[in-house]
């Protein structure tokens, strides 16, 4: 219902699912708030994330979820759902948005983060205190493996 603008970061499992996705978008009426951005520097993509009022993320085959991780850091919250494999882990009702695999039910997300720019500020806070509280490192993975 909400006016979302998404932007697509990365690499399409194939050109023929991403040809796919483009001809869906046109179908529904919404390529006007959609880019396509493909892979971009790591300048622009921390850019992305800090000018971002959410990140989505919605895998496919994918199980552990760096863009996640990369959300939380910068602050965002995550819009995601329920089969999203190990993301889960990271995120919930205090810092982001797990929706049902429906695509009503996840467009309610994406209109709730929209709407509220507050409560994404509040979530994506609170997402990267939670990262933080983990400590996630390749020091400290490397610290525990030589400790053990």
């Amino acid at each position: 219902k909400a006016q979302v603008k998404i932007k697509f970061v990365g690499a399409v499992g194939s050109e023929s699912y991403a040809e796919k996705l483009k001809k869906l978008a046109v179908r529904l009426g919404v390529v006007d708030r959609i880019e396509w951005c493909g892979f971009v520097s790591k300048e622009a993509l921390v850019d992305l994330y800090a000018n971002a009022r959410a990140v989505v993320y919605a895998p496919q085959d994918e199980d552990y979820g760096y863009v996640a991780l990369e959300g939380q850091i910068a602050g965002k919250p995550l819009i995601t759902t329920d089969d999203s494999g190990g993301v889960l882990e990271f995120i919930d009702s205090n810092n982001g948005w797990v929706s049902e695999f429906d695509s009503a039910v996840f467009a309610e997300a994406l209109d709730a983060a929209w709407s509220d720019s507050k409560r994404c500020e509040h979530l994506g806070l609170s997402g990267r205190d939670r990262y933080m509280s983990l400590n996630l490192s390749w020091s400290r993975v490397a610290e525990k493996l030589i400790l053990k």
